[in-house]
């Protein structure tokens, strides 16, 4: 007499969220000698699953903790497998299993841009750029310097909200910058959420002319000269 298969497997799995790979395999058994188990899905989050004919079940797409698609959006994907023989009166057994996708740490992405241009006239009380950054896991974000960064003696963070700031002192006039052929001061940013996961991105930092008022020159003539005293007015100082 026919006898349906027996699942042995457990009736859970857990999964990290964005990962590939075998979510769960179905182990089955069947008294009858001979006889070849076939296995399909159903339920409530089938869809979301394929499973080939070893058993192993994967995820159509990798899951995304933050954006569940299961069916009551709790990351808990529900199906029920179904292990068929191939008698000629075939049985079948179920089996209800519950994936639970867990949550692995994102890192921040930086979304701010890779380069600032500023006014020669900036000072040392101006946030002359801000590090702007997203993270998936809504972690606290805190901001550096690389070790080694170009240019960062120029330069100091705030390490709670991403502002840059010139260091007093620094050479932002343009016609001394560029009489030295330098273009740009550039450094490298980090946004840590406070474990092992962060982002960098090197960010340029260009200084752009301003035009600037003339200077007014007095020209005086010794007495007795016979030469007279008069003020000379440049059109610029560019």
């Amino acid at each position: 007499v026919n006898e349906a298969p027996v699942i042995t497997s457990d009736d859970s799995a857990s999964f990290d969220e964005e990962g590939t790979g075998t979510v769960y395999t179905v182990v089955a058994t069947d008294v009858d000698a001979g006889d070849k188990i076939t296995y399909s899905l159903s339920g409530d989050d089938a869809d979301l699953f394929n499973i080939d004919s070893s058993g192993a079940i994967t995820f159509v797409s990798a899951p995304d903790f933050e954006t569940p698609k299961d069916s009551g959006e709790d990351n808990v994907y529900n199906v029920t497998i179904t292990a068929t023989d191939d008698d000629t009166s075939p049985l079948s057994t179920t089996q209800d299993v519950a994936i639970t996708v867990t949550n692995v740490n994102d890192k921040p992405v930086i979304t701010s841009s890779t380069t600032k241009a500023i006014p020669e006239t900036s000072s040392a009380e101006q946030a002359i750029y801000t590090v702007a950054a997203s993270d998936a896991d809504g972690n606290d974000l805190t901001y550096s310097f690389a070790d080694g960064s170009l240019e960062t003696d120029h330069f100091t963070m705030n390490k709670d909200t991403g502002e840059v700031f010139l260091k007093s002192g620094t050479n932002v006039d343009f016609e001394t910058l560029d009489g030295n052929g330098v273009d740009a001061y550039s450094f490298q940013v980090i946004a840590s959420d406070g474990s092992s996961s962060s982002d960098a991105t090197h960010v340029s930092v260009s200084v752009t002319n301003v035009n600037e008022n003339p200077v007014a020159v007095v020209y005086n003539a010794e007495i007795g000269s016979g030469f007279p005293t008069y003020l000379h007015i440049p059109a610029n100082v560019e």
